[in-house]
């Protein structure tokens, strides 16, 4: 990291107290650990990134809403962001603890990891029924190695995957061996944003042929709704925008919400 990147690390983390709130003396141990040539944490490559105050408006915000509502669901999500090894998992985190605030925001009691770490991300209570919400972040097929910092290329580009077989892909890996318990109603939120936003999108695409196949050869617990975010795309960073923008909420044909938490969660992300 150079000079001029480590003061803008410095002045980013010292503007925002909510990001030293959050992470504690962690966040300063990383930034001594990038001035002395060290190995670093992703989180510090994004600050030190050509959108290094966006993302630091954005993340002290969020920090500052959990802190301010769910101070004791803050360590494991804290652990978790620590634990991000990459571009791929730090923005997944990200987008989980973006959709945690949303339900927040609509004053709807939340619970981080309810099951642990190996059920759904985030549990809420929509109209006397407990939800369960899985938060998906979806990213390009090739692999991420570097996190570019040239503005032009700090997101990197990537080639158009085979639809058939990308559409396959997310039907297994998200629909049908999905992390829901067999209690309880379960959306899946998937942020779409750094995939195709053609017509043909490859996630509603396999959301239709889950609806269509019912409860056939299944069996793993039955997701009741799909919100899928596409974010405004502006440039190379449409993750750092509004996730609720150009939201759609899909339901499960053969297994729909019932109306009041169908409701609430279009008051959510609509």
């Amino acid at each position: 990291m150079s000079p001029e990147e480590i003061v803008q690390v410095k002045a980013l983390i010292s503007q925002s107290p909510s990001i030293s709130r959050f992470l504690g003396n962690w966040i300063q141990k990383q930034a001594g650990a990038a001035e002395q040539s060290q190995s670093h944490h992703i989180f510090l490559a994004y600050l030190a990134s050509p959108y290094g105050y966006i993302f630091a408006k954005k993340t002290s915000d969020l920090f500052g809403s959990v802190l301010g509502a769910i101070p004791n669901q803050c360590p494991r999500l804290r652990k978790k962001i620590v634990k991000a090894v990459g571009q791929e998992d730090l923005e997944a985190v990200l987008s989980e603890l973006e959709i945690g605030v949303l339900l927040l925001k609509n004053s709807l009691r939340v619970e981080v990891e309810p099951l642990g770490r190996k059920g759904p991300d985030l549990k809420a209570y929509f109209g006397g029924y407990d939800t369960y919400v899985e938060a998906k972040k979806l990213q390009h097929d090739a692999e991420i190695k570097h996190l570019r910092t040239s503005e032009d290329n700090w997101v990197r580009v990537h080639t158009k995957p085979k639809l058939d077989k990308r559409t396959w892909n997310l039907y297994e890996r998200y629909l049908t061996q999905n992390q829901f318990p067999n209690e309880g109603l379960h959306v899946l939120v998937v942020d779409s944003s750094k995939t195709d936003h053609g017509d043909k999108q490859p996630m509603s695409q396999a959301w239709d042929y889950y609806c269509e196949r019912g409860a056939s050869g299944n069996s793993y617990p039955i997701i009741h709704a799909l919100v899928l975010c596409r974010r405004q795309k502006q440039k190379h960073i449409s993750w750092l925008y509004d996730l609720t923008s150009e939201a759609a909420i899909f339901q499960n044909t053969y297994s729909p919400l019932p109306n009041n938490v169908f409701e609430t969660l279009t008051g959510v992300f609509q």
